[in-house]
């Protein structure tokens, strides 16, 4: 990735700094506990089906699904993500974090209790970077200049070694 960062740097007329990079999911952030909201609670429920007077049991479809030993979905949408702060970058004295993100979604299917298989999926490549690294912020520029910026780093030899394409 020290490649890209380097052309990135270059392209937008930024200094990267090759600072710690990181996984946001593997790292703990500081929580603020809010006590001050303790005693709130949820007006209603979600998924409900409003023509039921009482609630509802499922027991018997439990004891059927037990029975039969198949899935109750057969679809379902499966996914993770990750996100990487990969770099600082200096644009006009400031420095600006480079995040690199890798997003998979797939519709899956279970047909049984030991079968299992994506259908379709997504897994896009993404690098943030801030505005300010396109020195012409003329109207309407933006979207331009990143969408050429992409297509220039997809055009760089690790990228097609790798066989991988940075989507936005």
């Amino acid at each position: 990735m020290a490649k890209i960062l380097d052309f990135l740097a270059e392209a937008t007329n930024g200094k990267n700094y090759k600072s710690y990079k990181y996984c946001f999911e593997s790292v703990d952030v500081p929580k603020i506990i809010y006590d001050d909201k303790k005693n709130i609670q949820a007006k209603r429920k979600g998924e409900t089906d409003r023509s039921l007077k009482s609630y509802k049991s499922v027991e018997n479809l439990a004891m059927k699904v037990k029975v039969e030993n198949k899935p109750i979905f057969k679809y379902f949408l499966d996914g993770s993500r990750r996100t990487y702060k990969i770099d600082d970058i200096a644009y006009g004295g400031r420095l600006y974090p480079v995040i690199a993100g890798q997003i998979g979604v797939a519709v899956c299917e279970r047909e049984s209790k030991d079968s299992f298989r994506a259908i379709q999926l997504e897994n896009p490549l993404v690098i943030s970077i801030p505005e300010i690294a396109n020195a012409n912020t003329s109207i309407g520029s933006s979207e331009l200049f990143f969408n050429n910026l992409k297509n220039k780093v997809n055009k760089q030899p690790l990228l097609i070694d790798q066989k991988l394409k940075i989507r936005k």
